[in-house]
């Protein structure tokens, strides 16, 4: 596989494989993975949803993103 559905469906591969409930993910700030703090509940955030988010959800899983430094 290749181009933007790889890394999702990875994450769908490996939710199905481990023996064991993932609850929580811990992610970066970075662009793919989740929207900018300011943007989060902005009209793009409302109406486009990242691939990572539907896996999540889909699975009840909670995102948290590690604190930036600034």
């Amino acid at each position: 596989m290749t181009g933007r559905s790889s890394p999702p469906a990875f994450f769908k591969v490996l939710i199905e494989t481990v023996p064991y409930k993932i609850h929580i993910v811990l992610t970066n700030n970075g662009a793919q993975l989740t929207f900018p703090p300011r943007y989060a509940d902005g009209p793009t955030a409302t109406f486009i949803t990242y691939m990572f988010d539907m896996r999540y959800r889909e699975n009840g899983i909670e995102t948290r993103l590690t604190k930036t430094k600034l």
